[in-house]
C-alpha cells in the first residue's frame, strides 16, 4: 500500500508544472505542497492560442484526499487546459468541467477552481472562479488589496450552475492570485 501511495504521489506531482513560465515582462511564481501523501490540490499554466499572446492559470482544489482525490484531479485538470486550448474562456472552461459527467454518481468529488487568462501584451486578466477562495488582488500603486468576487459554484454539486467572469488590467508590480487554500 505504501509503495502504491509513492507512485500515485510521483503520477500526481508530474502532472504539475515543473517550472513556471519565463514570460519576457513578466514574474510568476508558484508552490505546491500536499497536505498528504497524495491529494486533489493543483495548479497549471498553458500558453493559450491566440493571438494575442496569453497565459492560462488554473488554481483549483478536489474535495477529499488520496488516491481517489488525485483521480479526479488529473481528469479535471485535462479538462480545464483542453478547453482552455480550445480558445474558450475561462467561465466556459470550468462550466466543461462540471458536464464533462453526464451521468451524476451518488459520491462524487466536488472540485473549486480559478481560471484565468492573462494577455501578455496588455496585462488584461479575465478570469472566472467556481467556489473557490477568492484569489486577492494586490494593486502596487497604491498598496491596496481587493478581493476579486465573479461568483461561481463549486463544481459537482449542481446540474446548472452560473459562472461569471471578471475582468482587471494588471500594472507593474501588481500580484494576483494571492490564493489561501485550505
Amino acid at each position: 500500500m505504501e509503495e502504491e501511495l509513492k507512485v500515485a504521489r510521483q503520477i500526481q506531482l508530474s502532472m504539475l508544472p515543473t517550472s513556471c513560465p519565463v514570460v519576457p515582462g513578466w514574474e510568476i511564481d508558484a508552490a505546491y505542497e500536499a497536505a498528504r501523501t497524495v491529494g486533489g490540490d493543483f495548479y497549471d499554466f498553458y500558453d493559450l492560442p491566440g493571438p494575442p499572446a496569453r497565459l492560462g492559470m488554473t488554481v483549483a482544489d478536489v474535495s477529499g484526499q488520496g488516491v481517489p482525490a488525485a483521480l479526479f484531479m488529473g481528469l479535471s485538470r485535462t479538462i480545464i487546459r483542453t478547453t482552455a486550448l480550445s480558445g474558450r474562456g475561462p467561465a466556459s472552461a470550468l462550466l466543461r468541467r462540471e458536464r464533462a459527467d453526464p451521468e451524476r454518481q451518488p459520491v462524487r468529488p466536488l472540485l473549486s477552481a480559478v481560471y484565468a487568462a492573462l494577455e501578455l501584451d496588455t496585462g488584461r486578466m479575465i478570469y472566472a472562479n467556481a467556489g473557490h477562495n477568492r484569489p486577492f488582488w494586490y494593486h502596487a500603486a497604491t498598496g491596496e488589496i481587493t478581493e476579486l468576487d465573479a461568483r461561481g459554484v463549486v463544481l459537482g454539486l449542481f446540474e446548472d450552475i452560473p459562472v461569471e467572469e471578471g475582468r482587471f488590467d494588471l500594472a507593474p508590480g501588481t500580484a494576483w492570485p494571492s490564493t489561501p487554500t485550505a
